[in-house]
């Protein structure tokens, strides 16, 4: 199973673009691949696991900004 992560936040003051950055280090460090600047992939093997990888994204999202967490089968993909 896919897990999708799409999110636009703010950048306008040098606290918020700290907090971009460490959100996006974050998905990195969580073993997330970018696709595009605010997009970012990883596959799981089982439905668990994604269950449980989205409560760690949760467990990271910054206090301001959107977040979207997708997960996608393959066949949905």
């Amino acid at each position: 199973m896919w897990t999708l992560v799409l999110f636009d936040l703010p950048t306008t003051s040098a606290l918020l673009r700290r907090m971009y950055g460490r959100f996006r280090k974050n998905l990195l460090g969580l073993g997330f691949v970018m696709l595009q600047n605010s997009v970012y992939l990883r596959w799981e093997d089982s439905d668990l696991a994604a269950q449980t990888l989205q409560k760690h994204v949760e467990a990271i999202l910054p206090a301001e900004g959107q977040v979207a967490i997708l997960p996608l089968t393959n066949r949905s993909w």
